[in-house]
């Protein structure tokens, strides 16, 4: 270890150390021990051995772990162009209306379920109760309906005529 002094023998307290490991067999562990007492709790009396990693297998969790974060990086960037995109995408009213206009007109990119032909598939009705409230503050301004700013989910609900 870097920062490790080894040693065969006790020679006497070395003032810098801020850790002990003394083996059970050293010989005089325990006077050892006592001279580093001042460390308070950092002299480590028992060490097993069965609590060590093979460095294969330490090597194995650190190559897992890096591809983990790796993995989260990427996602969070992504998240965040999503977002980015998103919230450009509802400041430009103008992009909102032609994506609506897009989505009604069936040139949306979505393709029926079913096998269905889209002159085969009758409009649904939209669950508004499914929309989030950005969604229904949007619908609400395109059907021209004003809202408060801080209206809840509930109120803008209510706000939404009966089809």
């Amino acid at each position: 270890e870097h920062n490790a002094c080894y040693r065969t023998s006790f020679l006497g307290v070395i003032g810098e150390a801020s850790f002990v490991h003394v083996d059970d067999d050293f010989p005089n562990a325990d006077e050892i021990r006592n001279a580093y007492s001042h460390l308070n709790g950092s002299v480590e009396p028992n060490f097993n051995v069965g609590s060590l990693v093979p460095v294969e297998q330490f090597d194995a969790v650190v190559a897992k772990l890096t591809e983990s974060e790796q993995a989260i990086l990427s996602a969070e960037e992504q998240l965040a162009t999503v977002k980015g995109e998103f919230i450009a995408f509802q400041n430009d009213p103008e992009a909102m209306k032609a994506r609506i206009a897009e989505l009604e007109s069936g040139e949306g990119g979505q393709t029926p379920e079913n096998d269905q032909k889209p002159s085969d598939t009758q409009p649904q009705p939209i669950n508004y109760a499914g929309l989030k409230v950005d969604e229904l503050r949007a619908v609400l301004t395109e059907k021209g309906i004003a809202f408060e700013a801080g209206a809840k989910k509930d109120e803008l609900l209510a706000l939404i005529p009966k089809e």
